[in-house]
């Protein structure tokens, strides 16, 4: 009996899922300090790569590291306010260091939400989402589940139609560039007209059985227990904590850079946002002390013939 990592949290109620992704994006939208960003930043990054093992690792390392690099760099070029002059462009204006900081806090703020919401599609699947926001605008439910599982699909659909064309000779390994654009092209033909029918198959089952008709019954596998109780407060808890230290911790790049300090109280809304962040990891936790008995369990007849 193996457990799927990330259990934890895709074992609770969808509503405790969606209580811990919105405050994490609440908070990672909101924070203006440079530590509760590289923070928030990492523990990402770690639980993204958590979810989807070490495969993930060289993508996350491929979409940070150039995000990294030139967002500060861009930001430098086109935006000329700070004290601190680096160097004086051909232009004539300037290039200084806070332009550069806050492109930097601008590259680990957009990265954090990005990741957050990678983690987000893992856990929230289209069927939880259809159940959170199903029963508001059925129609939005539908389109915003079948746009959250778009890209796998597309991906899926595009390696499918690579691999049947490579039986055909369309594989567009030609060196003639001709040959290479006119295979590619067939090929992205195929997959408009494959995710095209799709969609329409998609929505003649979805009216055959009655979705976004009024007074319509429907059946939820979800029940919401004590334990789903106990984790949906525990998550509201540490965000109310975590906010003293996002709205309450501040740090100015214009027109010198400012870094508020950390007070008594600043370290335990800090210690809270932490723990925020490593909510899931507890959840895994716990699913591991429970699954961990059964594992150990010797099967039925292993005294008999072991």
């Amino acid at each position: 009996m193996k457990m799927m990592k990330g259990s934890g949290l895709k074992n609770t109620h969808p509503v405790v899922g969606f209580i811990f992704f919105l405050s994490v994006f609440i908070l990672s939208l909101s924070m203006s300090h440079p530590v509760v960003a590289v923070s928030c930043l990492l523990a990402a990054a770690v639980y993204d790569r958590y979810l989807k093992g070490k495969k993930a690792a060289k993508g996350i390392v491929l979409s940070v590291v150039p995000v990294i690099l030139f967002v500060p760099l861009i930001n430098g070029m086109f935006s000329h306010y700070g004290v601190t002059v680096l160097f004086v462009m051909k232009s004539g204006n300037n290039f200084t260091l806070e332009a550069v900081l806050y492109g930097l806090f601008l590259a680990v703020k957009f990265l954090s939400v990005m990741l957050w919401l990678d983690c987000f599609n893992e856990i929230i699947d289209g069927d939880k989402f259809v159940y959170l926001f199903g029963r508001f605008s059925p129609r939005l439910a539908l389109v915003i589940s079948m746009t959250l599982r778009f890209i796998p699909m597309l991906r899926d659909g595009y390696a499918e139609i690579e691999n049947a064309g490579r039986g055909i000779g369309l594989s567009g390994a030609d060196k003639n560039l001709m040959k290479k654009f006119k295979a590619s092209v067939h090929k992205l033909s195929v997959l408009i007209t494959w995710v095209l029918e799709s969609a329409i198959d998609t929505a003649y089952s979805m009216k055959a059985r009655g979705y976004a008709v009024k007074r319509r019954s429907a059946y939820s596998k979800y029940v919401f227990t004590l334990y789903d109780g106990l984790a949906a407060a525990t998550t509201g808890l540490l965000f109310a904590l975590s906010c003293l230290a996002v709205f309450g911790l501040k740090a100015i790049y214009n027109p010198i850079l400012e870094i508020e300090g950390f007070g008594l109280s600043d370290v335990l809304s800090f210690a809270a946002f932490l723990l925020l962040c490593l909510f899931p990891y507890a959840l895994d936790l716990r699913e591991k002390s429970l699954v961990k008995p059964y594992q150990e369990r010797k099967p039925d007849g292993y005294w008999m013939y072991g």
